[in-house]
């Protein structure tokens, strides 16, 4: 079984630069601020399994991520995981939760 745990992101705004020098000469350059805070965050449990299966929320959006995870996996054994949410917070309220599933 593997756990993976990832925090959540405030996100305090994009801020945009002008580059005079460099790879982007006379362009601009996007960055993000923010912090990581321990609560709440995602936890996702994955064990090999005969199937695929999924419990917990968002657990559709977890199946997505860990199958495409899978298949970059070259030299997998593993055919079919289950996954088990055990913690998310809800989308869209500014606390990476996208990113952090990602």
């Amino acid at each position: 079984m593997l756990r993976i745990t990832a925090p959540s992101r405030l996100h305090f705004g994009l801020l945009q630069f002008s580059q005079e020098s460099g790879p982007n000469c006379g362009g601009l350059s996007y960055g993000g601020l923010g912090m990581m805070i321990d609560l709440p965050r995602v936890v996702v449990e994955l064990s090999a399994a005969e199937r695929w299966s999924v419990s917990g929320p968002y657990g559709e959006r977890a199946l997505e991520l860990a199958r495409r995870s899978l298949q970059a996996c070259l030299q997998s054994t593993i055919s079919a995981v289950k996954v088990d949410v055990r913690a998310a917070p809800a989308p869209h309220l500014g606390l990476g939760s996208g990113t952090q599933w990602a």
